[in-house]
This record gives C-alpha cells, structure tokens and sequence, in this order.
C-alpha cells in the first residue's frame, strides 16, 4: 500500500511541474533581455507554478534553490550567446525552470552548455552514467572534476496528530568524480582519490590527513591537482 501512494504521489507530482502548454516560446511577451536572446533556445510554457504543497500530507519543495534567482545561461552550440534569467533548479524533474513574466518555461537542456547560478555551475550529464540532466560542478582540476548529482526522494513520517501520516520531499546530493566524461563514485580511501587524481607527491604531504567527507577540502585538493 505504501508503495502505491509513493507511485501515486510520484506521477501526480511530475504531471505538475512537467506537463505544460505545447507550444513555442512568444518572444514578444518577454522582456528585452530575453527578446534579444531566447530565440535561441527551445522553451516550453508550464501551466502551474509549484507552490510547495500539492497535496494534503505532501510536504517540501522540488527545488534546489528556496527562491527563483538570477543565473547566466549559455548556449551549447552559439558562441559567446547566453542570456540572464531568473530560474530554479527543479530537482525531481531534473530540469531549469524560467520564470518570465509571471510565467514559467522549461529551459531545454539540450540547448544548454551551461548554466552559473551563485557558487553553482550546472552542465548538462553527457556521461553514461547516472540517468540526470545535469551535473552541478562542485570543482574543477586538469583532468578531473567533483560533481554533485541532485536527487529528490519520498519520505513518510508519523506526525503528532492523530497518528496520520505526512509525505515529504527530501532533497539528496551525492559526490562523484568526472573522468574522461565518466562518473566515478567519490572514493572512500585517500589514496585511491591521489591516484585517480595523478596527485604529485608534493601535494601528497599537504593533504596526508584530508578527510574524505570534507567537501571542501577535496574540492581544493582537485583545483591544485
């Protein structure tokens, strides 16, 4: 029965936010910035901003970011073209959202070569691997770069009233190393990450003690390695 509800939930949840008016984007209702650029890139208009509560018991939000924010978007095969636009990150659709006037526009990823939003830059995942859209670059090396891979989840709870059950969503980031465009689980052994990394002995020494759980310290490993 749970498993029911959670599938239940889950296609509810993803008619919501995915499924929009078939129709191309109307550069004349945008504003200039985006008139001068959004010819570029295929939009699709959805019917409903999701407003954090779908239904009685669902609780949390898709979206990585708590508020729509200005991000610079580039295109994948025009050089220097990319435009600002305000957007989220909609985790459980694995998909940018455009809020332009008032109304939201899934942003076609393959249109995308990438996407700055504050400390975050988002590529789209052309790896085998891990069935996403986008990859969040946490850091960059030579060779190597740590990415992040966002995922939403279904949590139930008992809450405090009357034994009821609420359903939340969780939002979940898990570390991986970008290799010659394959995904490698993040090691778990300090040496394994020197080797995969061709860390000098030098900076070896600097990071003898690094704790692997230490996001920012292998983020600062990677950008000198």
């Amino acid at each position: 029965m749970k498993t029911i509800k959670i599938i239940v939930l889950a296609i509810f949840l993803f008619g919501y936010n995915i499924y929009g008016q078939d129709r191309s984007f109307n550069a004349s209702r945008s504003s200039n910035a985006f008139s001068n650029n959004l010819n570029v890139f295929a939009m699709q208009r959805i019917d409903k901003i999701y407003n954090g509560v779908l239904t009685a018991g669902l609780k949390g939000s898709v979206y990585l970011f708590s508020e729509f924010k200005e991000c610079t978007i580039y295109h994948a095969t025009k050089k220097d073209s990319y435009f600002k636009a305000t957007a989220n990150y909609n985790v459980y659709a694995d998909q940018f959202e455009v809020l332009i006037n008032n109304e939201l526009y899934l942003l076609d990823y393959r249109s995308v070569e990438k996407i700055e939003q504050e400390n975050h830059l988002f590529v789209p995942n052309t790896s085998n691997k891990q069935n996403r859209k986008y990859l969040d670059i946490l850091a960059e090396g030579k060779n190597v770069s740590l990415v992040a891979i966002h995922e939403a989840r279904f949590l139930e709870s008992q809450t405090q009233t009357l034994g009821l059950i609420e359903t939340k969503i969780k939002l979940v980031s898990k570390s991986f190393l970008l290799v010659d465009n394959e995904l490698i689980k993040l090691p778990s052994n300090k040496q394994k990450i020197f080797k995969v990394l061709k860390t000098p002995n030098s900076l070896r020494s600097e990071f003898k003690n690094i704790s692997l759980k230490n996001i920012e310290a292998i983020k600062l490993l990677i950008s000198k390695s």
